[in-house]
């Protein structure tokens, strides 16, 4: 064990007076406390935390719930192999989970952890009663912090789930440290048994590596060393498709497009599935690519609805955006009616595309010109008229023109629309003239 000043591990933890109370409480029940996991292993490398792991010698479950009663947060079972719940805590809606021992004690159960890193716990008690404290580090997880290296805790952890692999490469990009080569052994070892682990995980651990702001690397990593390929076979991620990401991770894009980067930001950052926004999921876009074998790939991942919605918005129009850029003279309209078919997604389009051809070192300039102006477009035309709302609705013309539900209802509001996104009309009494006119040549 090695000793560590307590008051080093106090400075990184939040909420310490609840935590206090929380050290009280154990002793008062007769449970023993020990905070492990990434909990240890960011407060070691002075890492943000908000959300903290324990393992109790307890039922966790009685013991959550009476905690969470005095301390008015609120209770979440979470799992029941091994018992796990959460209490969130109301004043910052950090969270605090409280899990069984899985094999006994706390060596077996350290025993069982994914990474040396992640394989660490320190007594909650000593840590508020000593001047130092003991780091319970039976894997050497403290020397691989310091090496800045990615191992496991043994071979078995990965045949018992062999999803840790993945964890491997995701804490690789998170952490910038390196994968050693019995690591990468061990990944491709074990990487045609990725096929059977639920495809829900592998998509969570896939997108948490493209959460990275500079996650080429690693995926080139997965692409060299055939992991991904295990578990999506025919995929095949091309020279091209890294170089996109790189481009992508350049933010060269946001450069060009500095006025509106408030706005654009706000968009990228919307969460689309769970904890993971739309620059995550244009980001897999990106690296999945347009082909056929793509769109097989997406049928087995577990995407929302918004999240595959957006995906396919980008490869259906990812062909218009090109021709809007490299067309020599590119009209106000016929950038209106790109923005019709793809609203404000025309944002992840140009992400897309932009990427794409600074990878291939296409059309580059002409983009860097052009995409600027479809902005602007986009936040001082097409929005206004978006914000405005239709200037007239179904209900108004049937009353005023006898106009029954149908065909013809369509198109007139069809037409209206038209005309109102062309800048001919701007009020509502102009978009009935526009009706009457279109009703009488009709007649005519």
């Amino acid at each position: 064990m090695k000793s560590i000043p307590v008051e080093k591990i106090l400075s990184g933890l939040p909420n310490l007076e609840l935590l206090s109370e929380l050290n009280v409480f154990a002793k008062a029940q007769g449970v023993q406390l020990y905070l492990l996991g990434g909990s240890v292993r960011d407060l070691l490398l002075r890492r943000p935390i908000s959300d903290l792991d324990f393992v109790v010698d307890c039922d966790p479950i009685s013991f959550g719930k009476l905690f969470a009663n005095k301390v008015s947060a609120s209770f979440v079972k979470l799992d029941d192999q091994p018992a796990t719940v959460r209490l969130v805590v109301r004043s910052d809606q950090s969270n605090i989970d409280f899990t069984q021992f899985r094999s006994g004690n706390l060596g077996l159960d350290l025993q069982l952890r994914d990474l040396t890193i992640n394989a660490m716990a320190f007594d909650l008690n000593q840590l508020f009663s000593e001047h130092q404290i003991d780091l319970i580090d039976l894997y050497h997880g403290l020397d691989d912090l310091e090496n800045r290296v990615i191992r496991f805790c043994s071979e078995r952890v990965i045949a018992d789930d062999p999803l840790r692999l993945l964890r491997a490469y995701r804490f690789s990009a998170q952490l910038r440290f390196d994968l050693p080569v019995e690591t990468i052994a061990l990944t491709k070892k074990y990487a045609d048994r990725l096929i059977k682990v639920s495809m829900e995980r592998v998509s969570g651990e896939l997108l948490k590596t493209l959460s990275v702001s500079d996650s080429v690397d690693t995926l080139r990593l997965l692409s060299s060393n055939q992991i991904l390929s295990s578990v999506f076979p025919g995929l095949g991620v091309t020279g091209e498709d890294l170089a996109a990401i790189a481009a992508f991770e350049s933010e060269r894009i946001l450069d060009i497009l500095q006025p509106y980067y408030k706005n654009i930001d706000e968009y990228l950052q919307t969460k689309l599935l769970g904890s993971f926004s739309r620059c995550e999921i244009v980001k897999l876009a990106i690296f999945l690519g347009s082909t056929k074998a793509s769109f097989g790939v997406l049928t087995r991942l577990c995407l929302s609805n918004k999240a595959l919605r957006l995906i396919k918005c980008i490869y259906r129009y990812q062909s218009d955006f090109v021709s809007l850029i490299i067309t020599p003279s590119t009209s106000r309209q016929e950038i209106i009616q790109f923005l019709r078919k793809v609203k404000q997604d025309w944002v992840s389009v140009a992400l897309y595309v932009y990427a794409s051809l600074r990878s291939q070192g296409g059309q580059v300039r002409n983009a860097e010109f052009r995409i600027p102006e479809i902005a602007r477009v986009f936040y001082f035309d097409f929005l206004e008229i978006i914000n405005q709302g239709g200037l007239i609705n179904g209900n108004e013309v049937m009353r005023k023109y006898k106009v029954t539900p149908g065909v013809e209802l369509g198109k007139i509001l069809r037409y209206i629309e038209d005309l109102q996104f062309k800048n001919v009309i701007q009020t509502k009494s102009q978009a009935f003239l526009a009706v009457e006119q279109f009703l009488k040549e009709k007649v005519g």
